[in-house]
């Protein structure tokens, strides 16, 4: 299923958004920062129009950053998955990673608000972590007293 060639009117109208789109891929992928030439406007055209009644979003590109990285992380993804033409190039298998990448983020965050909610917990802690060293030192005080 590939999109209809665009007109030199609808590249000229999306201009603004490949700008910010192409600023979000180099943000996320400094690694990977390449120059926004035409070719890849013209990537980035049909990537916006590949799916017509749920365009892709800045939201969508972050998603599968994430997932590929994680991937990447654990060594079932080469990094050239990254790569602009892999990434963006391809919108058909974005389009399968980024559904892959949804089920997985529903699921984890839908998991554990389970399991905290069952418990009890509230999801969302809002005081930070404690140290443990000053807890460590104060029984470690408490014990070597407690032996005198």
């Amino acid at each position: 299923m590939k999109p209809e060639k665009p007109s030199l009117d609808s590249l000229n109208g999306n201009c603004e958004k490949i700008k910010s789109l192409h600023q979000l891929f180099c943000q996320l992928l400094p690694e990977h920062r390449v120059e926004l030439n035409m070719h890849r406007e013209y990537q980035w055209h049909t990537w916006m129009t590949w799916r017509k009644h749920e365009p892709f979003t800045q939201q969508d590109l972050r998603a599968v950053a994430i997932y590929r990285r994680n991937l990447i992380r654990d060594n079932r993804q080469f990094p050239a998955c990254l790569k602009f033409h892999n990434l963006i190039g391809s919108p058909d298998l974005f389009e399968e990673d980024l559904a892959i990448a949804r089920t997985h983020r529903e699921r984890r965050v839908t998991d554990k608000d389970r399991v905290l909610e069952s418990s009890g917990r509230p999801a969302r802690v809002d005081k930070p972590a404690q140290l443990t060293a000053p807890l460590v030192n104060k029984l470690m005080t408490d014990l070597k007293n407690a032996a005198k």
